[in-house]
């Protein structure tokens, strides 16, 4: 897993911090509540800067709670699925892996 942002939760429950990596100048990202009565709506918006670029969703398997983040934009080949995580450090991390392709998979 990369981190590609480090947030500090807000007193509204969203989540605020820096999204950056190689090749990419850091920007501002924030992850916005949602409040809705539809089961299947996200728990948050993403934003970068001022657009909106994504949804998150609170998830739980048997590890325990988390927070998928999906990414989009006209501008990648594909939507980036990440993970929101509590740091071990301080606040929390959003985490990405590179999805391998079938063929790898196939020779493991």
């Amino acid at each position: 897993m990369t981190t590609i942002a480090n947030l500090t939760k807000q007193q509204d429950g969203g989540f605020v911090g820096t999204l950056s990596g190689i090749g990419l100048q850091p920007r501002r990202i924030e992850l916005q509540p949602v409040q809705s009565e539809n089961e299947k709506a996200p728990d948050y918006l993403v934003f970068l800067e001022d657009m909106e670029i994504g949804a998150a969703f609170d998830r739980e398997n048997k590890r325990g709670e988390y927070t998928l983040v999906v990414l989009d934009s006209p501008a990648l080949s594909g939507p980036i699925f990440s993970y929101l995580r509590k740091s071990v450090k301080a606040g929390y991390t959003l985490e990405w892996e590179r999805s391998r392709r079938r063929d790898q998979k196939d020779a493991e």
